[in-house]
């Protein structure tokens, strides 16, 4: 009782905001699609989307097509003739029923024949990820859509001759006969068949019989058509509510769209709402049978005798259908009451109500009807501006008087207070009106020309025919924001935010203009972002700037990321017409703009409906190679002819490919394409309408064909694919030959060369260990002479020392000694790096090893080594040699010197391809930022990047210091 309560609820709550809705009638506009396109044979008995938004038809006598947005495609030649009597595309491919065979067309284009048990199929449907079909005969069938399998099977008795209607929900299918009304789902692979009700039970059962043809689906339930009546019935098939219908006729075709109901009949296609218990016909869209609709997300496909036609709503429309005005266009627009006023070019004044002209007011002067501005001046009376003065005009009764005394062009009209008006006018200037008294403003001794008029704060702007004006009280005072703008025409201003105004200029665009900082912030032009520098209108709607040009009208939006423009002639032609002056008006959720092909209604929200279309994917459709027969596909091979990580293999010598390529577009505007091979162009090609790319001559190696939408790259599509190299072009092929010419020549001289090398080697030999011996007798010799006289250098100090010398002297003497011990042990280690045995990673450790036990030998400070493993392996060059141990011997000296530490680690460790080294100590510290240019320290990192070591030093004070080292 609850539940049906609620559905009876809902479905009123839905007609009575169907009602709301089109208070305001919706415009539809229909595409045809006729022989015009390639139809073979127009009369279309079936329409199906498929996951990627095609829209497949098939027809009687005319096989299958698919229709993109744009181009009509048949779906394979040898079924061109076929009577279709159902379609159903899927991923796999499209299941196709014809008056003589059941059929399945792969991806492939090839026809395969399904077992339908000599019944002719109907209906076809996708359920719970299987095919199902329904003959004429009752018979139910359920395939597995990879192999085409049937799995199972059942018949509905009292489903016989056609007898019966079938609707499909979710995923459960609704069958209608003359005694009951049967519910049919899959559950695991098998059908089952429930009955719901008995005709006995059911409320609009007659005679005991159901008349199942007059059922049909809704959104909510179902809907029942007896007589002048319809029954909307909830989801159990019980009555909910009744209206009265306009159709005698019955109905074969019924579906929701857009908030209106869409009978198909035999006399044709209605467009019908409820209201008040009443269905009504708003439109009837055309006068002949309908046998199919189908409605998606944006558009509703009707199938007729004569075609498919696609009914949807234009976003951008022309508002004027009335014949004799269709080519006025507006120069203003004033919002009166719930009346639109719009001053045309030279028929006076037109009144709009509801997206209606209701009422024309023509002046008795002919110069007085070309209007240029419309002003809603109080409760009474209308003021407008015209080429010949002003006309003031009564709201209620349309009777209108002249303002004496003003016999020129008024352009634009503005309130200064209760009593007084700012009129811009042509070659006037500025006229203040009191009554009938009046005061003109002109630029200097000039005559000006004002095109628009705007009150930004406390200062009046113009525009004028040299540039943006401001009125100081007594004359009007060039506005200079430079760069040569001061010299064109101003044709409009409208105000962005509390500091900035847009300014239109006639062949200069736009220009955002500061009026605190007297800067131009942004420019806008036909460089940038608007179809064209000639501006007609401004107008800054939602925190979007409209801009009217001679191109049509373009929307600019300012966002975080920056400035972004809509070119609206992309939506429409009509868009794309020039603009007139100030012909721009704000409704509740439209904008009209005026322009010379008339007057169009644009969402209010454009920006927005830009972001929420509908895109669906781009798909690549096929690889043909250009070198051989073009009916070849090379993604038919795509199973059988790839490698093991998918990717497509193209014999060499067929590098000349053309790859085609679609997207479903049903908005009727253009769609680009852009694309880029990867492996072969350097950046994406520029976007194209075209729907394929070709390449020529590829050269073997491996590609990534991507292709997307202009604009819209997340919907990318791409086929990778290799170019297959000949075998005696392959590397190792080259390289085989390579190798046989060289063996040849090698073993032809081989012989004379043989000796001559051995006896090279041996003299090399000999020099290498005459050299090795005498660097080591150098070293000696060296060592022993250095270590004499640097011993006799510090005994003579110590003598000094001990026979008393100045102690102004003895700092010197000590420093000589110092110094003197200091070029022993260095004389010593370069000594020991001179010694090739010496010059591995292994020999470093040790030495640096004997080195640190004799310098902390009389301290207490822990000194550890540790090496991860024998370094042996590890080779230098002298120079690296000595400047890794100099540097790790600084590190130890400055520890023992400076750090007082009780804990001295050094590590070699191996790190895969790299040896890491690392000094640490727990001393005192010091700060890297004050410390860092010491000559010690800097010593150590100018030789870490003469011998091109990683280097890294980490101190704090109090937390001791890291000394790293990497060597590759």
């Amino acid at each position: 009782m609850i539940a049906n309560f609620i559905r009876l609820f809902g479905t009123l709550g839905i007609l009575f905001i169907s009602t709301v809705l089109n208070t305001y009638a919706q415009k539809f506009e229909a595409n045809h699609i006729d022989y015009s396109y390639g139809l073979s044979n127009s009369q279309v008995l079936d329409i199906q989307q498929d996951e990627n938004g095609f829209i497949w038809m098939g027809t009687n006598g005319g096989g299958v097509y698919r229709w993109d947005g744009q181009n009509l495609k048949p779906l394979n030649d040898s079924l061109k003739y076929e009577n279709t009597e159902a379609i159903l595309p899927g991923p796999e491919g499209i299941w196709l029923s014809t008056y003589s065979n059941f059929l399945f067309v792969d991806n492939t284009i090839d026809t395969l024949p399904v077992s339908a048990k000599d019944e002719m199929v109907y209906y076809l449907y996708h359920i719970a990820n299987k095919v199902v079909s329904v003959t004429g005969k009752g018979l139910i069938n359920v395939y597995e859509p990879d192999d085409q399998m049937l799995i199972d099977s059942l018949r509905v008795d009292d489903a016989k001759e056609g007898k019966f209607n079938i609707f499909k929900k979710d995923d459960v299918l609704y069958l209608f006969t003359y005694s009951s009304v049967y519910r049919i789902t899959i559950e695991k692979n098998s059908l089952q068949l429930r009955k719901m009700l008995d005709s006995d039970r059911h409320d609009l059962a007659r005679d005991g019989k159901l008349l199942y043809y007059q059922y049909h689906s809704t959104n909510d339930g179902w809907i029942y058509q007896d007589k002048d009546s319809l029954y909307f019935l909830d989801t159990n098939l019980k009555v909910i509510n009744k209206v009265k219908s306009p159709f005698k006729t019955y109905i074969q075709q019924f579906q929701q769209f857009k908030s209106y109901y869409w009978l198909g009949t035999l006399n044709g296609l209605y467009q019908c709402e409820i209201s008040k218990g009443i269905m009504r016909v708003t439109d009837k869209v055309m006068d002949y049978p309908v046998s199919r609709i189908l409605a998606t997300k944006d558009n509703l496909w009707v199938g007729s005798v004569y075609g498919l036609f696609d009914i949807h709503n234009p976003i951008i429309y022309l508002i004027e259908e009335n014949d004799e005005i269709i080519n006025t266009g507006y120069f203003g627009f004033e919002k009166v009451n719930d009346e639109v006023w719009a001053a045309s070019i030279f028929n006076g004044v037109h009144i709009y109500k509801e997206g209606q002209l209701v009422d024309t007011i023509l002046f008795k002067n002919e110069r007085e009807n070309a209007t240029r501005c419309v002003f809603d001046y109080d409760d009474e009376y209308v003021l407008v501006g015209t080429s010949y003065g002003i006309m003031k005009v009564d709201k209620r009764t349309k009777a209108y008087t002249k303002l004496e005394n003003l016999p020129f062009m008024v352009n634009g009209i503005l309130r200064k207070n209760e009593d007084t008006l700012y009129l811009a006018t042509r070659r006037k200037g500025l006229v203040e009106l009191t009554g009938d008294q009046f005061t003109t403003y002109q630029s200097g001794s000039r005559t000006t020309s004002l095109w628009s008029i705007l009150q930004h704060g406390n200062q009046l702007y113009l525009g004028s025919e040299d540039g943006l004006k401001r009125f100081d009280g007594d004359k009007l005072v060039t506005v200079e924001v430079g760069e040569n703008y001061d010299q064109y025409p101003v044709t409009s201003i409208d105000v962005v935010n509390d500091s900035v105004l847009a300014v239109g200029y006639a062949q200069k665009g736009v220009i955002l203009y500061n009026t605190l900082s007297g800067k131009i912030g942004h420019t806008l032009n036909e460089q940038n972002l608007l179809s064209s520098g000639y501006v007609y209108f401004l107008r800054y709607i939602d925190k979007a700037l409209w801009v009217g040009t001679s191109l049509g009208v373009d929307v600019i939006t300012f966002n975080n990321s920056g400035i972004s423009s809509i070119h609206l002639k992309d939506y429409a032609k009509v868009a794309g017409a020039e603009t007139n002056l100030d012909a721009i008006i704000t409704l509740d959720s439209v904008v009209w703009a005026s322009t010379i092909t008339g007057t169009i209604s644009i969402p209010r929200n454009i920006t927005s409906l830009e972001n929420s279309k509908t895109l669906y994917p781009v798909i690549i459709e096929r690889v043909e190679p250009l070198s051989f027969a073009g009916t070849d596909d090379f993604l038919e091979q795509l199973e059988t002819n790839q490698n093991e990580d998918n990717i497509l293999q193209i014999p060499y010598g067929h590098g000349s490919i053309k790859i085609l390529f679609n997207s479903a577009d049903f908005s009727n505007r253009e769609v680009n394409f852009v694309y880029q091979l990867k492996g072969y162009d350097p950046e994406p090609n520029e976007a194209t309408e075209n729907k394929f790319a070709t390449y020529k001559q590829l050269p073997p190696g491996a590609y990534e064909f991507e292709v997307w939408r202009d604009g819209n790259r997340s919907d990318l599509a791409s086929v990778r694919f290799q170019i297959t190299t000949p075998f005696y072009r392959k590397e190792y092929f080259k390289a085989s030959v390579f190798i046989v010419v060289a063996t040849i020549i090698i073993l032809t001289v081989w012989y004379q060369s043989n000796q001559k090398s051995k006896k090279a080697i041996e003299r090399e030999k000999i020099r290498q260990q005459a050299q090795n011996e005498l660097r080591k007798e150098m070293a000696i010799d060296f060592h022993d002479e250095m270590g004499n006289h640097l011993a006799k250098i510090i005994n003579l100090s110590g003598v000094l020392k001990l026979q008393g010398v100045p102690k102004k002297q003895e700092p010197v003497v000590s420093k000589i000694e110092d110094a003197a011990r200091e070029l022993f042990n260095s004389t010593k280690d370069l000594i020991w790096s001179l010694k090739r045995e010496n010059n591995n990673l292994e020999e470093i450790f040790f030495h640096i090893k004997d080195f640190s036990d004799q310098l902390f030998d009389k301290t207490s400070t822990n000194v550890r080594l540790y090496k991860s493993e024998d370094f042996s392996r590890v080779f230098f060059n002298p120079k690296a040699s000595r400047d890794l141990s100099l540097i790790i011997k600084e590190a130890v000296t400055n520890i023992y010197k400076h750090a007082y530490a009780q804990n001295v680690s050094i590590s070699f460790l191996w790190n895969k391809k790299s040896v890491l080294i690392s000094i640490t100590d727990d001393g005192v510290g010091f700060s890297c930022d004050r410390i860092v240019n010491r000559n010690g320290l800097k010593n150590m990192q100018q030789r870490a990047a003469r011998s091109e070591f990683a280097y890294k030093i980490k101190s704090q004070p109090n937390k001791g210091t890291e000394v790293k080292l990497e060597i590759s």
